[in-house]
């Protein structure tokens, strides 16, 4: 995982001024994009192999901790977050044990 590697980079202080674009922050590099997309992934996988008890238990987890999962008009999945009092680590966190959860 590229973020993970720049991540760890980051933390141990190799990433430096001057070396390219690529050390620059993207949206990919954001936390909650990082821990959601894993379970996101696993809820539209579930869903096209029609198995929605799989798909229904990780969409009621992820609603637990405020992020509804749901498919619009056109068929399409989509997310939508609610505030429920939890700090952004605590929410993350929430969402890394989903993560864990739903794969294992």
């Amino acid at each position: 995982n590229f973020s993970a590697l720049k991540a760890g980079l980051k933390l141990l202080g190799l990433l430096e001024p001057g070396m390219g674009d690529w050390t620059k922050p993207r949206a990919s590099d954001d936390p909650v994009q990082l821990a959601l997309g894993p379970v996101l992934d696993r809820w539209f996988e579930a869903r096209r192999e029609r198995n929605f008890e799989v798909a229904d238990h990780i969409r009621d987890d992820a609603a637990k901790i405020g992020v509804e999962f749901f498919v619009d008009k056109e068929k399409r999945g989509q997310v939508r977050f609610r505030h429920i009092g939890l700090s952004s680590e605590d929410f993350i966190r929430r969402l890394n044990d989903l993560a864990e959860k739903v794969y294992q």
